[in-house]
């Protein structure tokens, strides 16, 4: 119940969360690099753009930064510089994993491996990693992010010092397949927006009166701080 209306609440608060289209994990992950402060709309443009200025991702991958950033700006990619470095950063350690010039050939690795590869990745957003994870690669079950996890433990859904292999079990019990991508999303945007590791910013959260301890912290009118009694 208390997950339903958790669900329920942030729909609005967050918007379409099915904004990505992608015909395959790369391309979800290259779009989901591009997208985060922008939209899917324009990191589509800005895909298309590289594309036609390069052979393929592989050459996108050996090119300078600022070749590529010139172009997601033209494309108005905001902050064009950073994103690009991002988006060669990671197009490297796709390279370096598979070992092969046709960087798309994540859908073709096991599974396993494929979910390790995107968790390594460091210039995903949480939104674009649910979607890598649950849309593209099909995984069934929840995977228990460190993002994912902190929120999830603030609001109560999982005990503070169980186990990985606990947290893994307790969430996949209650979160149903149909509502992975979204619980995954929702959570991870917390995290972004106001449930920091150090700190939460209870008072900025859409999520407060649904929260275990932001609730309480909100009677007192209190943000939360790291504390080790907590």
């Amino acid at each position: 119940e208390k997950l339903e209306k958790l669900l329920k609440h942030l729909g609005p608060v967050f918007g379409d969360v099915e904004g990505i289209k992608a015909t395959s994990p790369f391309e979800h992950m290259v779009l989901a690099i591009l997208a985060s402060e922008c939209g899917a709309g324009i990191a589509s443009k800005a895909a298309r753009a590289l594309l036609s200025e390069f052979v393929d991702w592989n050459e996108v991958r050996v090119s300078s930064w600022k070749e590529i950033g010139l172009i997601l700006e033209k494309a108005k990619i905001p902050f064009a510089g950073d994103k690009a470095i991002s988006l060669k950063r990671s197009l490297e350690a796709v390279f370096s994993e598979t070992n092969r010039m046709d960087l798309g050939s994540i859908e073709k690795m096991p599974k396993e491996k494929a979910v390790n590869l995107m968790l390594k990745l460091k210039d995903m957003d949480e939104g674009g990693l649910a979607a890598v994870l649950y849309r593209s690669l099909g995984i069934d079950t929840l995977i228990p992010t460190p993002k994912v996890v902190r929120v999830a433990q603030r609001m109560g859904f999982i005990q503070k010092n169980a186990s990985a292999q606990k947290m893994k079990q307790n969430l996949s019990s209650f979160v149903r397949e149909k509502a992975l991508y979204r619980f995954h999303y929702y959570l991870g945007k917390l995290a972004d927006k106001c449930c920091f590791e150090k700190a939460a910013f209870c008072s900025a959260c859409p999520a407060l009166l649904l929260c275990q301890q932001g609730a309480v912290r909100a009677r007192a009118q209190e943000d939360f701080k790291d504390d080790p009694k907590d």
